[in-house]
């Protein structure tokens, strides 16, 4: 399913599998699977705030995601500059792995990444990948007003 969102004057587009439910609110896109087993989480922050030393710092320090379990992978964009990687973080009695994509526009950042246990993200890897893949953050046409 195309989801989109408006987000100040562009408009974020993602391509999720049918039966994940839209969980959105006020700080994030989100999405739940319909196993409830997988999250999709995409923050959209100002360039000037979050930038990629800022990014950097916070993966390497407070390490919000877990700990890095891959190198950096660059991803294509055709008006910025962004990476993938990996990470792991223990939770309760298990390990959660998260993919992350970091994405560096002229004036925006936007961070999506999807966290599932170990054994479902062994499953569904390709799959969540996609959907990592086809986050496409675009400006939005202006509508002329209506003549009157």
């Amino acid at each position: 399913m195309n989801w989109a969102f408006p987000v100040a004057n562009h408009v974020l587009r993602i391509e999720v599998p049918e039966g994940w439910r839209n969980t959105s609110d006020a700080t994030a896109i989100s999405f739940r699977c319909a196993a409830e087993k997988a999250t999709l989480t995409i923050s959209v922050h100002a360039r000037s705030e979050v930038d990629e030393a800022a990014v950097e710092q916070l993966t390497a320090g407070a390490q919000p995601f877990g700990a890095p379990t891959s190198d950096k992978r660059p991803l294509p964009l055709l008006a910025g500059t962004g990476f993938a990687r990996d990470f792991k973080q223990q939770q309760g009695a298990g390990e959660t792995l998260r993919l992350a994509h970091f994405l560096f526009l002229a004036d925006t950042t936007l961070i999506g990444a999807i966290h599932a246990p170990t054994y479902e993200m062994a499953k569904q890897r390709p799959g969540f990948s996609r959907i990592l893949d086809s986050i496409a953050f675009v400006r939005s046409e202006a509508k002329p007003a209506p003549a009157k």
